[in-house]
């Protein structure tokens, strides 16, 4: 893949799921451990919760609701609000923000949180693994001559009897790349304002592993095959007008 100057990379984040599940209290006793370690790098921690409402109606049709909340996971921010490790019930997450640097600078900061956690919690059943990343790529929406399909190459379609003008849409797409690995890619395509309330083209690529092929072992090997996948994903979604925009 080219490397790119300005990489359009709002957010990328890797995730490990772990069975079997966390409790609400061992949640709360690895959290205490990790802010230990994360205290430097990681000094800003808050509490996830889980709402959970109850409704049940008895003979007379009468009805009843119940909420109730849990902790079940814990946000680790680092300083400058760039970088987020989470804890979770499920497993771990590390998210790194804009502006996005490269690939070794992210798994290696990624892998050091992880080593932490496995540390603290101990050694579950890796069940999921994954990367994503959510690029935000300013396309020249003004310009009078713009055309989607000068930038993006999957625009779906618009019918022929209509203006040739989009105004919104949201495309998904869920491929099973590698069915005897379990790997698959979910690519989501859609337009959004950005805080300034311009307009951007956002192109989401998740892949990931399921099941069983998530041996702790290959885990570097596994994260290096996602990344090639997604790398592949993104340059077949874009065109070379698109590409100059990132130089």
């Amino acid at each position: 893949m080219e490397t790119y100057k300005n990489a359009p990379a709002r957010e990328a984040i890797l995730d490990i799921r772990i069975l079997p599940l966390l409790t609400e209290v061992e949640v709360e006793e690895k959290a205490e451990r990790l802010s230990t370690d994360f205290s430097v790098l990681y000094p800003d921690k808050k509490t996830q919760r889980k709402f959970e409402e109850r409704i049940s109606i008895n003979e007379k049709g009468e009805k009843t609701s119940e909420s109730t909340s849990r902790v079940s996971g814990y946000f680790f921010w680092s300083a400058n609000k760039k970088m987020l490790v989470q804890l979770r019930e499920d497993g771990f997450s590390f998210n790194m923000l804009a502006p996005y640097t490269h690939w070794n600078d992210f798994f290696q900061k990624a892998m050091e949180g992880w080593s932490f956690f496995r540390k603290h919690v101990g050694h579950g059943t890796i069940n999921r693994m994954a990367i994503r990343y959510v690029n935000e790529i300013a396309l020249p929406f003004d310009d009078p001559g713009f055309k989607f399909q000068d930038y993006i190459s999957n625009m779906p379609p618009i019918p022929p009897s209509l203006p040739q003008i989009f105004k919104g849409f949201f495309l998904q797409t869920h491929v099973q790349v590698d069915k005897e690995k379990n790997i698959d890619a979910v690519i989501t395509e859609t337009v959004g304002p950005k805080q300034d309330g311009t307009p951007v083209f956002i192109l989401d690529i998740d892949t990931f592993i399921d099941g069983p092929s998530c041996a702790t072992e290959d885990m570097i090997k596994c994260f290096a095959q996602l990344r090639e996948i997604k790398n592949k994903v993104f340059e077949s979604c874009i065109t070379d007008n698109t590409r100059r925009l990132f130089r």
